[in-house]
């Protein structure tokens, strides 16, 4: 079976979504480094909530 065209953008954006939350998880434990811990925890904060997402699109999809 092919998938249809909106499965591969559903895909497209559950995986630049956990791209994205990679990246912000890794820049805010680099962050915590550094004296201040306001834009580390800022970095993590939106990096949970951007892999939230892409597990949210994820297992809506899942159910259709």
């Amino acid at each position: 079976m092919v998938p249809s065209r909106t499965t591969q953008s559903s895909d497209r954006i559950s995986q630049g979504l956990v791209v994205v939350a990679v990246g912000a998880l890794t820049i805010g434990l680099w962050r915590l480094a550094m004296p201040s811990e306001l834009p580390a925890l800022y970095w993590l904060v939106a990096g949970g909530l951007c892999l939230k997402a892409g597990s949210d699109r994820e297992r809506a999809h899942a159910a259709r």
